[in-house]
């Protein structure tokens, strides 16, 4: 078994066997998460010798992964196990440490299953910010993107109404994400089912619910190109409606294996999201008339023809009938048994993926 980090570093993992997926240099483990004695600790040591052993109680273990300005480690407490995310040494721009504040401020204040659960944060004797995470146990969405390109629209669907779920608690709070991405959905494994989590609250804005929000910070649109918003793209205010339309991005990827623009940089993506129309998802994917109709309102430009709010996308997935395998939770065991190039039963499957209509 092999450890990684997903791509936002912010919730340590350990992935089911057999994982497929390359991983890109600075998201190799510096050791097997199967090893939690001292080799871990001499490697933690050797990369980091001014990091105490425990923080805020927590008993640092091996090395789960590293990203260009942070580490996450493996951590145990009286029997529990956590990820503690730590910014590297010498990484010590001021955005970084407010960046970091900010995403355990924002995700503390929600308390839902679909969002990882931050245990606490703050600063350690030489100012950088650690933050202590639920460790989970799958893997990322832009990983199974990156093998598989897009998925089954019945997995889609249930990972699109986890996300919304997701959302609908954030903005309940008057937070807008405002990096709604594959990087930062994760799909996170429970026994044999398998739940989608919304990660990574580094950009979130904070404000009043149903209230928008101005955005901060100058020069470059805060965020990923890929699947900012029209209003993001211009430079407005946002509210709970930007992160519906990534959502949207999200959900017409998984379902046509590519994103809905294509520019050679990201102001010229930033352009398309602000004024080109998306190409209608029923044109590209096989997907059921009510889905294509919802993926295509929530990448309208104009935010009054988006669908209302994240409850109501949730409220327009129930009219998209999908098999009853998905509602049991047996999707995400299919799911991981395909992602393992094991045979999953194949009248199953085609029960799963189901007539078009």
């Amino acid at each position: 078994m092999s450890g990684h980090v997903c791509a936002a570093v912010l919730a340590a993992t350990l992935p089911i066997p057999a994982k497929t997926v390359p991983a890109r240099p600075a998201e190799l483990p510096t050791e097997p998460a199967s090893f939690v004695a001292s080799p871990d600790a001499q490697t933690r040591i050797a990369m980091d010798p001014t990091l105490p052993d425990t923080v805020d109680g927590w008993r640092l273990g091996h090395v789960v992964g590293t990203g260009g300005n942070a580490t996450v480690y493996h951590a145990t407490r009286g029997g529990h196990r956590a990820a503690v995310k730590v910014t590297k040494r010498g990484a010590d721009d001021p955005r970084l440490v407010e960046r970091a504040l900010k995403e355990a401020t924002a995700a503390s204040l929600v308390a839902h299953p679909n969002v990882v659960e931050v245990k606490s944060a703050g600063l350690l004797p030489d100012g950088r910010p650690y933050l202590v995470t639920e460790l989970l146990e799958g893997e990322p969405l832009d990983h199974v993107l990156a093998e598989r390109r897009s998925l089954p629209w019945p997995v889609a669907v249930a990972v699109l109404d986890d996300a919304a779920a997701a959302l609908e608690a954030v903005h309940a709070r008057g937070i807008v994400h405002r990096d709604v991405k594959p990087a930062n959905v994760f799909l996170a494994r429970a026994g044999e089912t398998v739940r989608a989590k919304l990660l990574d609250f580094g950009l979130a804005l904070l404000g009043a619910p149903g209230q928008p929000v101005p955005q901060t910070g100058t020069g470059a649109v805060p965020g990923t190109p890929e699947y900012a918003s029209p209003e993001q793209a211009r430079g407005a205010a946002l509210d709970a409606a930007s992160d519906l339309y990534a959502l949207g991005v999200v959900t017409f990827e998984l379902l046509a294996g590519a994103l809905p623009f294509q520019a050679r940089s990201g102001s010229g993506l930033l352009r398309l999201h602000a004024w080109a129309p998306a190409p209608p998802i029923g044109e590209i994917a096989d997907v059921p008339a009510r889905l294509a109709r919802l993926v295509d309102a929530m990448l309208q430009k104009d935010v009054a023809r988006r669908p209302a709010s994240a409850a109501a996308v949730r409220r327009e997935l129930r009219s998209v009938r999908v098999p009853r395998e998905v509602h049991d939770g047996i999707w995400g065991a299919l799911l991981f048994s395909w992602l393992a190039r094991e045979r999953a039963g194949r009248t199953l499957w085609e029960r799963l993926l189901g007539p078009r209509r």
